[in-house]
This record gives structure tokens, sequence and C-alpha cells, in this order.
């Protein structure tokens, strides 16, 4: 995928200091460019192995570059959750979607679903409503938890309708999503006629990599101390994939600089000549 992972989904962040409104993909390659300029080299493809060989962390990836070094930083965040229901893979790309930035452009005009009540499930909404005809948002509770400034403009966008206590049980249609089934809280079943569903109920960590080596909880999140080791030497966790209390983007910028000095400071420690 592109840098920046979850940032790119993003259509605008307005709580990130120092801007007062920026999309995501422009604050990602912001980013990209700000580690270039300070020399970083960057690599790209799927990481199949990672394994410690005596002192070293020996990492392979699919496109058969192999890297070895002291310290790896693991910073792979997280992936949307599905919804497990009956459709939902099938029609992915088809009226299925997890990105509103990425995919909103094709429903122009149309009705679409958005299921979730946490802030990324607001935001987007809100965003695709400057897009398309209407937003119906499906929420399982009979309130949101996204931050209430969010919510505010949502409930004061016309053509946004909420559903409460109901949950998306299947997803219907032909070449593409013309029709989602509805179930709420008391067993009710209805139909609803829709073009396009964006699912986002939550997060999993990308941690696959690193599961094998026993430092992930029961969530598949990894574990880490105030410093940010994992308890394997050499190994750390950054953002979203480690057991954090708050998952934004300031957050796991506080990370980085965090773990960057610490190991720093270990590196120079061990070069450091022994005073006799």
């Amino acid at each position: 995928g592109i840098y920046g992972g979850q940032i790119n989904n993003t259509s605008e962040i307005d709580n990130y200091p120092g801007f007062q409104k920026i999309s995501g993909p422009e604050l990602a390659e912001s980013m990209y460019n700000t580690a270039n300029r300070f020399g970083a080299e960057f690599g790209y493809g799927n990481v199949e192995a990672i394994e410690k060989t005596g002192a070293l962390w020996d990492i392979q990836t699919d496109m058969g570059d192999n890297y070895q070094a002291k310290t790896v930083i693991v910073g792979t965040g997280t992936r949307y959750k599905k919804l497990g229901v009956l459709g939902e893979e099938h029609f992915e790309g088809r009226g299925v979607s997890y990105c509103a930035i990425c995919d909103g452009e094709f429903f122009t005009g149309k009705h679409v679903v958005v299921v979730g009540g946490g802030d990324s499930a607001v935001e987007e909404a809100i965003y695709l409503a400057k897009i398309v005809d209407r937003v119906t948002l499906v929420h399982w509770r009979d309130e949101l938890s996204a931050q209430k400034g969010t919510q505010d403009v949502l409930f004061n966008t016309p053509n946004i309708d909420v559903v409460w206590n109901s949950q998306v049980t299947e997803i219907k249609g032909d070449m593409t999503v013309n029709l989602v089934t509805l179930t709420n809280n008391g067993g009710t079943v209805s139909d609803l006629s829709a073009d396009g569903i964006f699912v986002y109920i939550g997060m999993n960590p990308n941690s696959e990599i690193v599961s094998h080596l026993d430092v992930v909880d029961e969530r598949g999140q990894i574990l880490t101390n105030a410093a940010l080791e994992t308890g394997l030497e050499g190994l750390y966790a950054i953002g979203d994939v480690r057991n954090t209390p708050m998952r934004q983007i300031s957050t796991s910028v506080g990370d980085g600089a965090l773990v960057s000095q610490t190991i720093i400071e270990k590196l120079n420690k061990a070069a450091a000549p022994v005073s006799i």
C-alpha cells in the first residue's frame, strides 16, 4: 500500500497540530517527504518472516529482499474490521467499501449506507454527504461514540439519516450492491435500497508477522512497556498496532519520537568504550 497507512483513508483531518485542515493523503505525503529529507531509505514489499539470528534481526520480504538490523520497530498499524455478513465479500469493490476517500466519487448522486458510530464512521458519513445524494448511518446502539463536535455536524447535515439500534445482516445486489438488509435489536428485519455500503466498525492490528514471537495479546495487539519495548531485545512497536489506549496520528507520531530516542541512547551506550 501507499505510505501513510490509515491516514490515506481519512478525507479531512482537522485536529492535528499545526494544520487548520488537511487531507489524509496530503499529510502522509508531507511526512514521507520529511523522512526523505532526513535521509531515510525506503523499501517496499510484504514482510514474510522476522526472526532473531544471533545479535541481529533478520527480515525477509516477498520481493526477495533481506534486511538485518540490531533493532526493528513494528509500525504496521491496523486494518478495518469486516461485518462478516452474507454478501460482504462477494460485493467488495462492487459496492462494499472501507474507504470513503478512495471510493466516494463512484457514488456521486447516489444513496449509500455507512455502518458504525465512532469517529471514523461519523467523519466519513459527513464527507460522503458532500458527494452522494443521501447517506444513511446505521448504528447498533441508541447513541454514537464519536466526538460531540463531529456528531453536531452530522446531525445538522440535511442529507444524512440515522437508523438506531440496528445492524446490517446481509448485503444484496446483482452486478453491484442495490439492497441492504437491516435487523433491529428487537429482531425486526427490513430491506433498505442502497447503491453502496461503507463499513467502519473498528480495527484489527496488523501483527501477524510477530504473532509467533509471543509478543501479542488476545486481541492481536503488540504488548509494549512505557519505552515501547516488546520484551524481546531490539524489537519495538509503535502506533496503532500496539496496546495503546488512544489511536490517533499525534499519538503515533509521539511513539515514533520516543522509540527513536530510546534506541539511539541504547546503541550509543553499547558502543561506548568501557572504562577500567
